[in-house]
């Protein structure tokens, strides 16, 4: 009978030791797993904030072609300007998007 009593302790011992390292490998990963996302996060933030300073810099561009365009003359001139100024509003929406991204 002791010896069926000591098999019980050690069992339970054994299954709480076990346990005890499955949460601490558990935490590890997740505390890893953490610092992955921030690391993520701070990057996206960081990637949007030059997407943005991009998608300026060419609409500014976009902007000065299109306003020179008025002095040339001819068919070609004004189509250019056309599809200049498309991809000038296409840019200024995606720059909105990117900017309300991070906001709730």
């Amino acid at each position: 009978m002791e010896l069926a009593n000591l098999l019980q302790i050690a069992d339970a011992f054994v299954v709480s030791v076990v346990l005890g390292y499955f949460w601490y490998k558990t935490d590890e990963k997740l505390k890893a797993r953490e610092n992955d996302i921030k690391e993520l996060n701070e990057y996206i933030r960081t990637s949007d904030k030059e997407n943005i300073q991009t998608l300026s810099d060419f609409s500014k561009f976009l902007e000065s072609l299109i306003s020179n365009v008025d002095s040339i003359k001819g068919e070609l001139a004004k189509e250019i300007a056309h599809s200049a100024e498309v991809v000038k509003d296409k840019i200024d929406n995606l720059k909105e998007v990117i900017q309300s991204h991070g906001k709730p």
